[in-house]
């Protein structure tokens, strides 16, 4: 059986990874960033921390935008696209378009635990190299 792309297992079969901590582990050649990051968990601590905040002022924005959303949606949407390319800055990335950030917010939407899911999938946009499409 073969291991799935991206694994562990995979990326021990690949070669020695580097590890120090606070820095996404890579590959010895090459900088190739794996899903597998020491700071992961922190990330999305932090995004779920700076989304609640957020959320916390929904009723100072109760009004409704000329393109027919809610005034509170689109200020959110607006602020998770500061702290994702705030973040992606960070590690010297390309920011992404709210294109991006409303396909994450669309994944999240309808769960119970609608500010996590958001927070995850924040972060995987982050650390992952590709489109999140």
């Amino acid at each position: 059986m073969k291991a799935p792309k991206n694994s562990v297992y995979d990326l021990y079969l690949r070669g020695p990874v580097v590890f120090e901590p606070g820095v996404l582990l890579r590959r010895r050649k090459g900088s190739r960033v794996c899903t597998h990051n020491v700071d992961r968990r922190a990330l999305i601590a932090r995004f779920a921390d700076e989304i609640s905040k957020v959320q916390q002022e929904r009723y100072l924005r109760g009004g409704v935008t000329d393109s027919g959303e809610l005034e509170w949606v689109v200020f959110e949407r607006e602020k998770l696209l500061d702290l994702v390319n705030a973040e992606l800055a960070k590690f010297s990335k390309s920011p992404v378009d709210m294109a991006a950030v409303m396909l994450i917010e669309n994944s999240a939407v309808g769960h119970i635990d609608y500010t996590q899911k958001l927070a995850i999938r924040a972060a995987e946009l982050v650390l992952s190299e590709g489109d999140p499409r």
